[in-house]
């Protein structure tokens, strides 16, 4: 059975994600994130955050593109619209529950009374016993397989979601194409016309089967690991994406970052991008525009090794 998305929260343009059983699941996927939680009383210390966890806009790009996750607003829009309820608002959603709940018994209950009879009918007939019981097996799945396969409470909780009884129904109304769309220009706004230069080298490494994290610490954009981080080391600091045919790299970036990167056993590579420059000029407006402009034909990877040092 497929695993259900991930709802990734939108926190000031910020992708988050609250639940322990999702950020296994993006573990599972290669992508690891930041854990950003800390304690009220001790904001300074660093060394068990918790949830939840931040994820790098190209993530979250990622993830949307294969279609593993789906953006939301954050709590704060669900708690504020929850405190708004009036009395009578409330007494309405219990009653269209409860009306749901009866239709779904209905149905079931006429469902099994047409097999029943079905069943006496067969009975009647003078076949062997084996074709008997696939007979009943082919009723049983015609008449019984809707509520064979799952169970009455979660035909409900799925049908009753855009009553928004709890925080999970109000994430799962927003997994919609115009409701996606809106919150994926949320995402994209002001991060500059360089993103979809930096999720072209991104997305590249991942079909390559790195697992990638922020490269701050490194000076580069992002830092690649081979496997999961808590079993390898880095291997790559993966520099800004350039247009190698025309940009100019610099002595200065090749002399430091490549040395950088030898003193710490690892590789410098600069993503290269053909025709970066024409596309850097137009907007992701969407994320059919990122898709088209990421092509793998359009990514070529340099790295740099300072020979001798370290």
């Amino acid at each position: 059975m497929p695993a259900k998305c991930v709802p990734i929260s939108l926190l000031n343009n910020t992708p988050l994600v609250f639940d322990l059983s999702h950020v296994k699941q993006l573990r599972e996927l290669g992508v690891c994130g930041v854990l950003g939680g800390t304690l009220p009383t001790a904001p300074q210390q660093n060394v068990f955050l918790g949830l939840p966890l931040q994820l790098m806009v190209e993530d979250a790009m990622w993830l949307l593109e294969q279609k593993h996750a789906y953006l939301v607003p954050g709590r704060r829009l669900y708690d504020c619209l929850a405190a708004t309820l009036l009395r009578q608002d409330i007494l309405a959603i219990q009653a269209a529950k409860q009306e749901m709940t009866d239709e779904k018994t209905r149905e079931r209950q006429e469902a099994s009374r047409k097999f029943k009879i079905k069943v006496v009918e067969l009975n009647t007939l003078k076949i062997s016993k084996s074709e008997l019981c696939n007979r009943i097996k082919q009723l049983e799945a015609e008449y019984l397989g809707e509520f064979k396969t799952e169970d009455l409470d979660e035909i409900i909780q799925d049908n009753s979601a855009f009553y928004f009884n709890n925080y999970q129904s109000f994430a799962e109304s927003f997994n919609t194409p115009e409701m996606q769309h809106s919150l994926y220009l949320q995402l994209l706004a002001n991060r500059g016309t360089d993103l979809v230069s930096s999720y072209q080298i991104y997305r590249h490494l991942r079909d390559q089967g790195y697992y990638l994290a922020p490269g701050l610490r490194f000076g580069g954009k992002f830092v690649a690991y081979p496997g999961d981080p808590l079993r390898y080391h880095a291997h790559l600091i993966v520099d800004s994406v350039q247009n190698y045919a025309e940009s100019d790299i610099g002595m200065m970036s090749l002399v430091t970052n490549g040395r950088l990167a030898t003193g710490v056993k690892k590789c410098w590579v600069i993503g290269g991008t053909k025709n970066a420059e024409n596309k850097a000029k137009g907007e992701a407006g969407d994320l059919k525009t990122v898709e088209s402009n990421a092509t793998e034909q359009d990514v070529v990877c340099f790295s740099v090794e300072w020979a001798g040092f370290g």
